[in-house]
């Protein structure tokens, strides 16, 4: 709560909003980056030595498995963020 003239406390209820609005243009970003990196076939100078299309979508299934699962060492449930992180790429590499 911020305090305000007069004593009383005032709750500010945007702040929360605003924290999660930056959360998703910083994964906006980091998806952009990423497509920009499958189009361009990996090479992001854009010298034309990048890897075929199919390569690249692998290579990028590969990284983000790496990154959901790489630091689980028995068989158990995903954390929902992680779980939607998941499902959220996928869909975008596969469409």
């Amino acid at each position: 709560m911020v305090p305000v003239i007069g004593g009383k406390d005032v709750v500010v209820w945007g702040s929360k909003n605003e924290k999660r609005r930056e959360t998703d243009l910083a994964e906006v970003e980091m998806m952009k980056e990423r497509f920009a990196k499958l189009l361009l076939g990996e090479d992001m100078s854009g010298g034309g030595k990048g890897v075929c299309t199919a390569l690249a979508i692998s290579n990028a299934i590969t990284n983000l498995s790496a990154t959901v699962f790489g630091e689980l060492w028995r068989l158990e449930p995903l954390l929902p963020q992680k779980k939607s992180m998941w499902k959220r790429e996928m869909e975008w590499l596969l469409c």
